[in-house]
């Protein structure tokens, strides 16, 4: 079974929602009933610093924040990544 990483955290709602989603989908398609026949899903969820609701954005920040983001979840040994 495959390893799922998500990195979110930028709306933490959205990460749950994608979490919730997964789920349905494993127990509707694979017919997932029991614990062990959910995959494992690690969430890397981070806040992004220099962003704020007033459109400012250092972009530099950002890409770092996100690649290491990205970095922690590779070294989790997932086999694929979404981002929310």
């Amino acid at each position: 079974m495959k390893r799922i990483g998500i990195l979110g955290g930028m709306g933490p709602v959205a990460s749950a929602y994608l979490y919730t989603l997964l789920l349905k989908k494993a127990h509707y398609k694979y017919d997932a009933k029991y614990d062990t026949d959910f995959p494992q899903i690690v969430i890397n969820s981070i806040s992004l610093s220099d962003f704020d609701q007033k459109g400012y954005i250092n972009k530099k920040t950002i890409i770092k924040e996100l690649y290491l983001g990205l970095r922690l979840l590779e070294r989790s040994k997932v086999d694929f990544i979404a981002i929310d």
